[in-house]
């Protein structure tokens, strides 16, 4: 039995783990953090179906962006609907979707928040670095350029609006991490008490003999210490 819960103990470390946000990872708009520092909240992005960055300079000095946090814009010739990113060159009136704000994934990558979007046909995509900053005076979006993959397109959303703040309702109660802990410590004592009571019950044992798995318990420090090497 104790091992079940060892997996499953393995299952929620390098599994629900990842989850950055408590309700969804895929809420264009907002993110309460797992973490507990509290809620994340993009959306400041215009609702008329324009971007509320634009004219985002490429550091190679030809294309230019649009990025619009939570809500979708359409492309300034009308072709391209449903974005979240856009490149763009008015001269050349060329127009590419890098990024659909439907399918928008929160990540935390080392403690760095990003949102992830992909274009409709799955060629391209964007990555949003958040970066909270209480001392600026605005919000504002830099375009770093492709990266190593040629495929992904990356930005940095920096301001005050990327700032965690109260997520209500009573300091939004526990994270998932805490929850499972509390199931996982409440379900051990009980496997540990009514294992006691039963080989009271049912054997002759004493003492440390009525460690149920004594054996395992026993040879769990040793256990640690090899896969910790």
């Amino acid at each position: 039995m104790f091992l079940w819960w060892l997996g499953l103990a393995i299952l929620f470390r390098y599994g629900l783990a990842q989850q950055v946000c408590k309700s969804s990872d895929t809420d264009a708009c907002k993110c309460d953090l797992v973490d507990g520092r509290g809620v994340v909240d993009i959306s400041i992005g215009k609702q008329d179906k324009t971007p509320l960055f634009d004219k985002v300079m490429d550091p190679g000095g030809y294309y230019m962006y649009a990025y619009n946090p939570c809500y979708d814009f359409t492309s300034q010739n009308g072709s391209i609907s449903g974005l979240a990113t856009l490149q763009y060159n008015d001269e050349s009136k060329q127009f590419y979707d890098i990024g659909q704000q439907s399918g928008a994934t929160w990540k935390n990558d080392s403690g760095s928040l990003k949102l992830l979007y992909t274009s409709s046909d799955g060629s391209s995509s964007s990555t949003v670095i958040l970066l909270c900053d209480n001392k600026a005076k605005d919000n504002s979006l830099t375009a770093q350029g492709l990266d190593s993959s040629f495929t992904n397109y990356n930005f940095q959303f920096s301001g005050p609006a990327l700032c965690p703040g109260s997520s209500g309702g009573g300091g939004g109660g526990l994270s998932g991490g805490s929850i499972f802990l509390i199931i996982f410590f409440v379900v051990l004592f009980i496997y540990f008490i009514g294992g006691i009571i039963f080989r009271k019950i049912t054997t002759d044992a004493a003492g440390s003999e009525l460690i149920p798995n004594k054996e395992f318990w026993f040879s769990l420090p040793g256990l640690i210490k090899v896969f910790r090497e």
